[in-house]
């Protein structure tokens, strides 16, 4: 059977860039590749090496490839890729009465954020756009938007928000 020589590596990278996940594997030849997504089969997905141009948060997965001939086969090891999409605000803070503001923010490329991407994000304040410091990283998420409630923000002049993940 074939054997694996270099596993695929996992990737982290910002949407819009292009990915490649490479195998190096030896045995008798013709040796067959099928990569996957997270177990199931990218049709057509059949080289050494698997190729994701434009990344979108749905890109997001583990990935393997499993390598045949004719004595055998055998999968590799998964390769996560995790895309970091730049997050904007929805629409503008909204005053919640003298408690503060509500902010609700979402993909930029307007993918969908689930709950699994909540432990990646950050939502930071500062009060002078120097010095900043971390609002929450808790939040409820939607329909694919964040939602986070402010409330030490009340009697405050000003605040600045912003959004990371990281």
């Amino acid at each position: 059977p074939p054997s694996i020589t270099s596993q695929p590596t996992s990737l982290i990278l910002s949407s819009g860039s292009n990915a490649t996940f490479a195998v190096v594997a030896n045995g008798a030849t013709p040796l067959l590749y099928q990569w996957k997504k997270n177990s199931i089969v990218l049709p057509g997905e059949t080289n050494a090496q698997l190729q994701l141009m434009n990344l979108r948060r749905v890109d997001s997965a583990q990935y393997s490839v499993a390598i045949s001939n004719t004595f055998g086969g055998v999968l590799s090891t998964n390769a996560a890729l995790r895309v970091i999409v730049r997050q904007s605000f929805v629409n503008a803070p909204v005053r919640l009465g003298d408690s503060g503001f509500r902010l609700l923010f979402g993909d930029h490329d307007g993918g969908l954020l689930t709950s699994n991407d909540a432990t990646s994000i950050v939502v930071e304040f500062s009060p002078d756009l120097k010095n900043w410091f971390t609002l929450t990283n808790a939040f409820t998420i939607s329909n694919g938007q964040a939602q986070v409630d402010d409330t030490g923000s009340a009697n405050l002049p000003r605040r600045y928000y912003r959004i990371i993940e990281r």
